[in-house]
């Protein structure tokens, strides 16, 4: 049996069967039985000359030809007819294998999910799949032998389109070949559409054919709109409520001072003449306006995070770190604290004012959650990896629960309460502002009782500005 090029399979013919294994397979076989048939042709005739009377002169002539014939037949058919016969043979099989890879080929690219359209180098459509006779609303029939910038290229593209295939075909290169590219297309119903196509020219006799698989993109474009349309809003939202914190903040300071001043006032004139509970008021009075008066200025503290865009520079952190320590020597003498760091910091690109504070609060907060069973000891240290930084500053305090790993980066978020330690509860999600802005992370790993580590991480300068080597 024989596969057809349709996947079909039907007898082969027999004697072509015995042909094609005496020639192509045996050829050897074919001079033996050659031989053998004129050996046994050579004895008939002289066993058969024995028995007749006297032949006349030309049946022996014919007999004697005849015999010559049947010798020499077998050189002629090996070095005349054989050739000839085989090259006929081996170009029906390549024939029939071409048939056969050809039709795998188009059953393949109809089964693609790409619209995959094959043109010649005169833009003349030669091939048409399913999937795009469903992509553009046009039959195969109705297409072949078309160009393909009358089907499917709008009007204002087509001079483009033709232009860039005729320099293809002139100097062989072209920077919109061999990969995808976005483009539009056009649709039966005159519908223009996005689309991603990847054309691929193959080499075919000296001249070129071309693939070219097309992909709708509609889908793709939409959602990308919609969420450039959302990172657009949330980042106008988000600039609002930066502008309108700072606004707020700044503004609520002036009637917070008021409110802070007439009370103030009133103790100093009326203090002596109030009872103790009207005395206990004012000072509930000032201590809430106090700490009013501090969300404020970290409200504040907050909403400049960013706003100093153009400081932006290499900045060395070796100079960063020391600047926080030397804000931070007065609380870390009267807690006693040791403050330990790596020598040759790296130099990052960075806001140096910003990074500071990061920093500063990260060591203050080191020093005021401190165990009272030992005296504070806070480690600064850094590492390469892949083409971050990722420091840590590390201490022996009281430690966190792992439950509130994340929640503590909130905004006013408070472990403890307001008479527990100071601040407002502000100062984590300060320092995660700041290095988000950086394209950095920020994140803790904390045993209750041991100790916390606060890492973050800032990208790599790959420049000669570095001052620690990769492994440090």
């Amino acid at each position: 049996m024989e596969e057809t090029a349709g996947g079909q399979s039907q007898p082969k013919n027999d004697s072509a069967r015995f042909e094609s294994a005496l020639i192509i397979r045996s050829p050897e076989r074919l001079l033996a039985a050659t031989i053998a048939v004129i050996a046994f042709a050579e004895f008939f005739v002289m066993g058969l000359m024995e028995f007749l009377p006297s032949l006349p002169a030309w049946a022996d002539h014919t007999i004697d030809a005849t015999m010559l014939v049947i010798l020499i037949f077998p050189f002629i058919y090996f070095f005349v007819f054989r050739p000839f016969i085989v090259r006929m043979d081996e170009s029906e099989h390549v024939e029939a294998s071409l048939r056969a890879n050809e039709a795998k080929l188009r059953q393949m690219l109809d089964t693609t999910v790409d619209a995959v359209v094959r043109f010649d180098p005169f833009g003349k459509i030669i091939g048409w799949n399913e999937q795009a006779e469903i992509l553009f609303g046009r039959p195969s029939r109705e297409t072949i032998g078309k160009s393909i910038f009358d089907v499917i290229v709008p009007p204002r593209f087509r001079r483009i389109g033709q232009a860039r295939l005729s320099r293809f075909l002139k100097t062989g290169r072209s920077t919109r070949f061999n990969r995808p590219v976005e483009v539009t297309v056009l649709h039966q119903s005159g519908r223009e559409f996005p689309a991603e196509i990847a054309v691929a020219p193959l080499s075919h006799g000296g001249d070129y054919l071309f693939s070219a698989f097309i992909r709708d993109i509609s889908k793709r474009k939409l959602a990308e709109q919609a969420l450039l349309e959302k990172s657009e809003n949330l980042s106008r939202s988000n600039a609002e409520l930066e502008q309108f914190a700072y606004i707020a903040s700044h503004d609520l300071r002036e009637p917070l001072r008021t409110v802070s001043c007439y009370v103030t006032l009133l103790e100093r004139r009326y203090g002596n003449k109030l009872d103790s509970d009207a005395n206990d008021y004012i000072a509930f009075a000032k201590e809430g306006a106090l700490r009013m008066n501090s969300l404020i200025l970290d409200l504040l503290e907050f909403s400049r995070v960013g706003r100093g865009s153009e400081r932006m520079e290499a900045v060395s952190l070796d100079a960063i770190l020391a600047e926080a320590i030397g804000n931070l020597r007065e609380a870390a003498a009267v807690a006693k604290a040791e403050i330990r760091f790596d020598d040759g910091l790296p130099v990052v690109l960075g806001d140096g004012l910003e990074l500071s504070r990061l920093f500063q609060n990260l060591i203050s907060n080191a020093i005021k959650y401190r165990s009272p069973d030992r005296p504070p000891v806070i480690t600064v240290s850094c590492r390469r990896k892949a083409n971050q930084w990722v420091l840590a500053v590390k201490d022996n305090g009281i430690g966190i629960a792992p439950e509130y790993f994340e929640r503590i980066f909130a905004l006013f978020e408070r472990l403890h309460g307001p008479g527990s330690f100071e601040g407002t509860g502000i100062g984590l999600s300060i320092c995660k502002k700041i290095v988000e802005r950086h394209h950095g992370k920020i994140w803790v790993e904390s045993v209750p009782d041991q100790g916390s580590t606060f890492f973050f991480s800032l990208p790599a300068m790959e420049s000669p500005l570095s001052l620690s080597s990769p492994d440090k």
